[in-house]
């Protein structure tokens, strides 16, 4: 096996990390983790026990038995059970490392957190953690603050690492809050067993 070969093979073997509350997962989210696919070779869902900055969500269990269902027909996409109450860069990234001990990370973040990753603890040791690069979606028809619409070149600055920059695609807008709120009419939104298993555990009434 040649050099070019082997470089090419170890910059393709990197897992996209997709963390969030999905609350409840629904297509947007499975759509964003499939074109994510482009950026390594398994994407991995990884959701959050205690949300940091939203109240009130549904019990962890129950978001994480959603994602299972709708990500079990994709063979590249998983969901892990991440053990630690609150999810901080560094021992988020040190476990992960520990289950994927030959790959790289690409971390695929919410648009609407961009602004503060700067501020987050541990975003300095990204690169040393493994993360080769971070990537958001924009959603379609969703007007996003000024400081969102930033070049490649700021949003590496404000991660202090020039090698991480911002790469935008566009998937269709939609939001768990409004499903929530409407399930009747946005149910269309979600899997058909996802919404199944809304609706036998009596969830979002």
């Amino acid at each position: 096996m040649n050099d070019f070969f082997k470089s090419w093979l170890k910059s393709w073997d990197r897992v996209v990390v997709y963390g969030g509350v999905f609350d409840p997962v629904h297509k947007g989210h499975i759509s964003a983790a499939e074109a994510a696919l482009r950026y390594g070779r398994r994407v991995v869902f990884m959701p959050e026990k205690i949300p940091q900055h939203k109240h009130g969500t549904t019990d962890y269990s129950q978001r994480l038995k959603m994602l299972e269902i709708a990500t079990k027909a994709h063979d590249k996409i998983d969901v892990v059970d991440y053990p630690g109450e609150q999810q901080f860069i560094v021992p988020v990234f040190s476990w992960l490392k520990k289950q994927y001990s030959q790959s790289g990370f690409v971390w695929l973040v919410g648009s609407d957190v961009v602004d503060y990753i700067s501020a987050w603890e541990g975003v300095d040791q990204l690169e040393e953690l493994g993360v080769k690069s971070i990537i958001f979606f924009d959603r379609e028809g969703v007007e996003k603050p000024d400081t969102v619409q930033i070049s490649d070149t700021m949003i590496a600055s404000k991660i202090r690492r020039p090698r991480f920059r911002k790469k935008r695609q566009k998937h269709a807008a939609m939001s768990s809050q409004s499903i929530r709120s409407n399930m009747s009419t946005h149910h269309t939104q979600l899997n058909h067993s996802v919404y199944e298993y809304i609706k036998q555990n009596n969830l979002y009434k």
